[in-house]
């Protein structure tokens, strides 16, 4: 939403500044699975030729939705389900070069 804000209106050339706020951080959205869990057990199997699941690992879950493994223990694993920048901000500079119309 940002983004496309800034952009709206811009001739090319134009220079400008954003900053985008992720969504809050839900400690809800943490998750301690036992390794014998039915959806660990499945996410084994879909990650084993990535190198298997690892801490920093961004996971599909069964649901359809993401997580990052943040840490694994040799009884479970640790999910963060929240969006990727829930509880950082990341600043801009964008520099609008050319426009490509669509064909």
């Amino acid at each position: 939403q940002a983004f496309d804000s800034a952009v709206r209106g811009m001739a090319v050339g134009d220079k400008t500044s954003i900053q985008v706020e992720g969504a809050e951080w839900n400690p809800e959205l943490l998750f301690r699975v036992p390794w014998d869990h039915p959806e660990m057990e499945r996410l084994k199997g879909r990650y084993k030729n990535m190198g298997g699941v690892k801490e920093g690992l961004v996971v599909e879950l069964s649901n359809g939705g993401r997580a990052v493994v943040t840490a694994t223990t040799g009884d479970d694993v640790i999910l963060d389900a929240n969006a990727m920048l829930a509880g950082q901000s990341v600043a801009m500079d964008l520099h609008l070069t050319h426009i490509v119309r669509p064909t």
